[in-house]
């Protein structure tokens, strides 16, 4: 008898899959014993969810090198489901583990649960759970000692989401499967149909379908019409007594019977033939019960680890079913992943690209054309609102007078405040076209022929004059609508002075215009408080400004001294002049007084949003003027001490540069999900021979790339979909595996307060769009030698 019993048991194993112990897991050691897991699954091996929740529990919390000793035994119940064949199971498990002891046992769907609890064996062996679709509470009942995950597809938003995005439909299919799981998906189906609003159940026709195998409703599936909505959950058999098929398989059935919409619960079956909708994933579960069983196995009492009802959950939804049943991708909620989307069309033949070059910057400059023109007109109903003011009864143009402001006013904050976030939307396709032509100077694919540099230099003058003008146009706005950042903080002011001497006396060279700089020398060095770069910019129009407006042969004299405010520093001229008449116009927008009638480049903007960063600084700007003599501007800013103080004047070295060499080996992984920025790094990347770039489009996607791989470099973007770039850095910088690894950020967000935040966090380096190529070349290459340390919170 027991010799019946023996071979009946091997004869089952052969049935059911010949258990495997997980690769990679813990060697038995000579000294101590490693903790051993029974892992039972309730289906077969190849079906899709529970290979994924396996795959997730194997992966062990990110850390397999601990993980134990893993039993693997599959149960077969699709096939072998009857109270016999359960018999016969428990028994092969109990004859086959006789000798052995289990610290743990994991389990998935509810079958192998039922099973777990029920085997007398192990009845103090604590247990994790996950996938199950009925009552974990009822089903583990007085044996306790277990804890899990508790599979609830979140019906209620994908019922509503179906419903908004197909208005028409008029009845709902529930398709489940004749056993414990399905039992399951029936009670939540019910529950959650409760839950709909009183008019949209009196609608709609409700039918749950459980076939034995799907042989006998297919009939039925091509006789529903296009209103009816099919919702496929859990796994069914083609035909009667075949291997049930996977709930990918089984959404790819019925979508090729059907002609409306079909939902289903996990993420495998979207991009097979579902419409999409808040989907479970099999392996986030195996991840959850994974970091469950290292706590018990730890110490923890199962009871004390609270059983996880909200399953993790993605709004995932079919670019190909949204575009069969009309859908528009505006009508989608905000956070949706939309798969198979397809690729932007992008040739990368070089006539091609600058006719792309070409289209892109007329485009820009309409927009700007357009921005421009708005203001403008803002300001000519003001003139116009004034004008109108005299003509009237003082009375009755007082009452008009308050109400068109209060009305010009609220469109001027809504438009500024707009204008104010556009900087991500206009530096993003600038960077391409600025980086593209610069990949084509350099000669990248091919070197160009000369009448072809002379149209990419073009490109090239015209995108960065057009930067030029964009950054001009949003700093107004951001001004205008109260958001301008400033970075206060003590700096001399004698080095940023000659920097923006040396700057402008190489446009002044060509018109043989001389700049006399009169501020003293290097040892009295004046300390502002103010903001570096915004004074920098200030400083860079008034002497740029001298300059443009000169006659040929002129001269610029630039002088420092004491003034009411602090530091004074005023700007000769011996241009043409300011008519008198002219002069109350000079500080306000788009007012040229003339220059507009020359060949002379400007906006009429600049002397504006300098006036405005020096008031809000605490400084102010004044100007005296005479025709036919020239103009004295000058800029009073807050000082924090007129004392001397020394300075280093010691002249560096220029330091040798060595030919650049290959870096054979090194990996770059770059996040970003603009299509035309990726396709721009990877040309640029072409430039480091031997460096690898790989891509990932968004931040969760990178972070699991690293943790699988990790880079030598990455190069990040700050405004990415789901989490943002800076989130990632901070996830990298906390993480003790991965906090030396160099980042560097590459983003549009460009405000000193973002750059800050970004190095604050741990950054390498910041490169704002439009970012220099060779600029960022050269930094990824000294990361990749070694030669730029870390950067540390």
């Amino acid at each position: 008898m027991k010799t019946l019993f023996s071979l009946a048991a091997l004869l089952f194993a052969l049935i059911v899959g010949i258990p495997r112990q997980a690769e990679g897991a813990a060697p038995v050691a000579a000294t101590a014993e490693p903790a051993h897991v029974l892992v039972l699954l309730s289906y077969h091996h190849g079906h899709s969810w529970e290979d994924d929740i396996l795959r997730g529990f194997e992966a062990w919390d990110g850390v397999p090198a601990e993980r134990p000793v893993l039993h693997i035994e599959w149960m077969d119940t699709k096939r072998y489901a009857s109270a016999k064949d359960r018999q016969r199971f428990q028994r092969f498990l109990e004859e086959k583990y006789a000798e052995r002891r289990f610290d743990l046992i994991a389990t998935m769907d509810d079958n192998a649960l039922i099973e777990a609890v029920k085997t007398l064996r192990w009845r103090d062996v604590p247990i994790v759970f996950g996938g199950v679709n009925g009552d974990p509470a009822a089903i583990v009942g007085e044996r306790g000692r277990a804890t899990g995950i508790a599979e609830r597809f979140n019906l209620e938003r994908t019922l509503n989401l179906a419903l908004s995005l197909h208005s028409h439909t008029k009845r709902l299919i529930f398709i489940t499967a004749p056993d414990e799981s399905g039992v399951g998906n029936r009670q939540v189906i019910d529950a959650n149909l409760a839950s709909l609003p009183p008019e949209a159940r009196g609608r709609l026709a409700i039918e749950h379908w459980t076939p034995s195998s799907l042989d006998t409703i297919d009939s039925r599936l091509f006789a529903l019409p296009e209103h009816a909505a099919v919702f496929a959950l859990g796994t069914i058999p083609k035909v009667e007594g075949g291997r049930p098929l996977g709930n990918e398989q089984l959404v790819a059935h019925v979508r090729g019977k059907v002609r409306g919409p079909v939902y289903s619960d996990t993420d495998r079956s979207v991009g097979q033939g579902a419409s999409g909708g808040y989907v479970n994933s099999g392996l986030e579960n195996g991840r959850l019960m994974a970091k469950m069983a290292r706590r018990i196995l730890a110490g923890e009492a199962p009871e004390s680890i609270p059983i996880v009802f909200d399953t993790p959950q993605a709004l995932i939804l079919d670019f190909n079913e949204l575009q069969r049943f009309g859908v528009a991708e505006e009508n989608l909620p905000v956070g949706a992943t939309v798969l198979n989307r397809p690729p932007s069309i992008f040739d990368p033949d070089n006539r091609a690209i600058l006719i792309g070059f070409i289209a892109a910057i007329l485009i820009l400059t309409l927009v700007l054309i357009l921005v421009l023109g708005g203001l403008v007109l803002r300001a000519r109903i003001k003139v116009l609102s004034v004008q109108n003011e005299r003509a009237r009864d003082l009375q009755i143009a007082n009452q008009a007078l308050v109400e068109a402001k209060a009305a010009a006013e609220a469109a001027n904050r809504a438009k500024s405040e707009f204008l104010s976030s556009m900087s991500h939307e206009l530096r993003t396709p600038l960077n391409a076209i600025i980086g593209f032509a610069q990949l084509l100077e350099m000669g990248v694919p091919v070197p160009l022929e000369p009448s072809q540099k002379e149209a990419v230099g073009n490109i090239l003058g015209g995108g960065r004059h057009l930067l030029g003008l964009v950054n001009e146009v949003l700093d107004l706005a951001r001004i205008e609508a109260g958001k301008l950042d400033l970075v206060t903080e003590s700096f001399p002011l004698m080095p940023l002075m000659e920097k923006v001497i040396a700057f402008t006396r190489l446009a002044a060279s060509p018109r043989r215009i001389t700049i006399r700089s009169g501020c003293g020398v290097c040892t009295s060095c004046w300390q502002l408080h103010a903001d570096r770069s915004r004074t920098n910019q200030i400083l860079l129009n008034l002497i740029s400004n001298a300059t443009k407006y000169n006659r040929d042969g002129g001269m610029v004299a630039i002088d420092c001294s004491q003034g009411t405010a602090g530091v004074r520093i005023t700007v000769t001229d011996t241009g043409y002049g300011i008519a008198p008449e002219r002069q109350a116009q000079l500080f306000e927008p788009f007012h040229r007084l003339g220059a507009e009638k020359s060949s002379i480049e400007g906006t009429g903007i600049g002397l504006v949003i300098s006036k405005k960063l020096a008031d809000a600084m605490g400084g102010r700007i004044g100007f005296e003027s005479e025709v036919g003599v020239g103009s004295r501007f000058w800029l009073e800013l807050p000082a924090v001490t007129l004392a001397t103080i020394p300075c280093d004047s010691t002249v560096l070295p220029a330091p040798t540069i060595a030919p650049p060499e290959a870096l054979p080996g090194r990996r770059v992984l770059y996040i970003e999900d603009n299509q035309a920025n990726l396709s721009l790094m990877k040309s640029a990347f072409r430039q480091l021979p031997g460096v690898a770039l790989e891509i990932a489009e968004t931040g969760e996607a990178g972070l699991a790339q690293i943790r699988m791989n990790p880079p030598d470099l990455v190069l990040l973007d700050g405004n990415l979909p789901g989490m943002n770039g800076l989130e990632v850095l901070r996830i990298l910088k906390d993480n003790p595996q991965t906090a030396a690894m160099p980042v560097v950020i590459v983003s549009a967000a460009a405000s000193p307060q973002n750059i800050q935040a970004g190095m604050d966090a741990g950054a390498t380096a910041y490169f704002t769009k439009p970012f220099d190529l060779p600029a960022l070349l050269a930094k990824v290459r000294q990361t990749l030698e070694g030669k730029v340390a870390p950067h540390k919170r």
